[in-house]
């Protein structure tokens, strides 16, 4: 997970918050962080697992991005 700021400089976030869903989107799992790096693990019975990132800065800005289908498990 990298952070660009609005200058294109890449930055740390304040907070960084990284959820993956394995199904759908209906539901939401928080993912342990460490370096700004994760680690999926999804089920065995899993197609397609989203992803969920919010990071904000010292400044009380932030940022939510969601991406659908962002891995497919063969």
């Amino acid at each position: 997970m990298s952070v660009i700021d609005t200058t294109g400089s890449l930055v740390a976030p304040a907070s960084l918050t990284i959820e993956a869903s394995f199904d759908g989107g209906r539901t939401w799992t928080e993912l342990d962080v460490h370096r700004n790096r994760v680690m999926v693990r999804p089920g065995w019975d899993t197609e397609t697992v989203d992803l969920r990132a919010v990071a904000s800065d010292d400044d009380g800005n932030q940022v939510e991005q969601t991406i659908f289908d962002a891995i497919r498990i063969a």
